[in-house]
């Protein structure tokens, strides 16, 4: 849902002028995040399941809305960039699959890699975690678990529509599919596959998994069978993903080694 709005919202800012670009990636974060805020005020107040269902249902609404109002959707049509270029200062950066528009996507991924990376021993990423896993605990200890849990919700938001804007200045055109939950499926088995929690498991999950897929989908018409297939097995077997099984085997190895003595005793 977070991704279509920063991707319909990057299409109606695009413009060749100088600050075209800031607009659009700006622009399209700012929808992202006052949709985000307004829906995760609800989303925070149910508990257990509910903000899963609640999650899926309210992108089943976005598809059928989306649907419903061609007008400005395009509908399954879609719209297309009205300019083939986007304004950065004194330049112009030409839209689509070119590599100028590849390496500047990746600036602000690697940002977000490395900044959650960097988040990692700090004690607000520590208060997060602790959220994420006891909520009770959390609260017990004297933390605002749904302020914490909205705000996270709110930049998620952010991020997704960033993901949608560069999507549109990739692709340069955009239609009401980016609505559909698959979408949501499949960054789901990225972030599994690699090692959910991890800095690096979701980038290492797209570069495992979307390969794969792509090359079953030129051969099987219904490959999410198979995705949702590869999504059980890795939960049951691997349910740290990849990433996250090689630190448990890391960290079990670091303990095995502490608690054995320097060298063995001799047979003699």
């Amino acid at each position: 849902l977070f991704f279509a709005v920063g991707a319909y919202a990057a299409v109606n800012l695009a413009t060749a002028a100088p600050w075209g670009f800031a607009l659009v990636v700006f622009g399209s974060v700012a929808c992202g995040m006052f949709l985000g805020a307004a829906i995760g005020v609800v989303l925070v107040r149910m508990e257990g399941h509910n903000p899963t269902i609640a999650t899926v249902i309210l992108a089943s609404i976005g598809l059928l809305a989306g649907n419903a109002l061609s007008r400005y959707t395009g509908g399954e049509d879609g719209l297309s960039l009205a300019t083939q270029s986007v304004g950065v200062g004194a330049f112009q950066l030409h839209a689509g699959s070119g590599l100028a528009m590849y390496y500047t996507a990746t600036v602000p991924l690697l940002a977000l890699i490395i900044g959650r990376w960097a988040l990692q021993g700090h004690r607000s990423w520590k208060i997060l975690r602790a959220v994420a896993r006891n909520e009770t605990r959390a609260q017990l200890l004297g933390f605002n678990t749904r302020l914490r849990r909205w705000v996270v919700f709110t930049l998620s938001a952010g991020v997704a529509a960033l993901g949608g804007a560069f999507y549109v200045l990739l692709m340069k055109h955009v239609t009401t599919s980016v609505f559909d939950i698959g979408l949501s499926v499949d960054a789901i088995l990225w972030a599994v596959v690699g090692g959910v929690g991890t800095a690096f498991g979701p980038l290492l999950g797209v570069f495992v998994v979307y390969p794969v897929t792509q090359m079953i989908a030129s051969v099987f018409v219904y490959v999410q069978i198979l995705v949702g297939l590869l999504l059980v097995i890795v939960a049951v077997f691997f349910p740290h993903g990849i990433i996250g099984t090689l630190q448990e085997v890391a960290r079990l190895h670091a303990e095995k080694d502490r608690f054995l003595p320097d060298s063995a005793p001799s047979l003699d």
